[in-house]
């Protein structure tokens, strides 16, 4: 049975001070260790994690605000198999298998996978909710908003593309706080707007 991945979007809406991340993994031959570097640009938390074949974090931190963290992993206390570094930004989680054997480290960068959050904006202005997503054709989704009595207000189906840009109109919602959700096959997506 598939994991289902739960992600919140607590962040900002502001594309231009979204946190957005470079990194740099590179293995100590014949070692049980890794360099990694990464670089945080923009406003926003970052969290780095390494676990293991069972989710189980390992090791975690958050980079805020335009950090930088270099870092020295030894995993000789660790025994032979595999593992995940992941980093998740504000606009997508990258997650880079690493494994553990005879030779020591083992990194693919061909193996890295991104998922790409969607980006919600709410346009005041314009009484709309802007969504933008890079989704790599990872299946269908649903689109919904509902109000703070878990009434459905508007649904939408998102098909496997690219790339989505949507704009939903919400002047006739009233003032209040609506929950947006966008679920897949393995994945969710929540977000909370305030409407006045």
């Amino acid at each position: 049975m598939a994991k289902m991945m739960i992600l919140f979007l607590l962040g900002s809406t502001q594309v231009g001070a979204t946190a957005i991340t470079s990194l740099r993994i590179v293995p100590i031959q014949s070692e049980k260790m890794f360099l990694l570097s990464v670089t945080a640009k923009g406003e926003g938390k970052v969290n780095v994690q390494f676990v293991d074949e069972q989710a189980r974090i390992l090791f975690s931190t958050d980079l805020k605000n335009k950090q930088k963290f270099d870092h020295k992993f030894n995993l000789d206390h660790l025994p032979n198999g595999q593992y995940k570094l992941i980093i998740d930004d504000e606009l997508k989680t990258t997650e880079q298998p690493i494994g553990i054997g005879l030779g020591g480290v083992e990194i693919d960068p061909s193996t890295r996978q991104y998922l790409y959050k969607p980006l919600l904006k709410l346009d005041r202005d314009k009484q709309a909710i802007d969504l933008n997503w890079l989704m790599a054709e990872k299946g269908d989704f649903h689109f919904e908003i509902r109000d703070e009595a878990s009434n459905i207000l508007f649904s939408d189906q998102l098909t496997a593309s690219l790339a989505v840009h949507k704009r939903y109109d919400v002047s006739a919602f009233p003032k209040g706080n609506y929950f947006v959700t966008i679920k897949g096959e393995n994945q969710v997506f929540y977000k909370n707007l305030y409407l006045n």
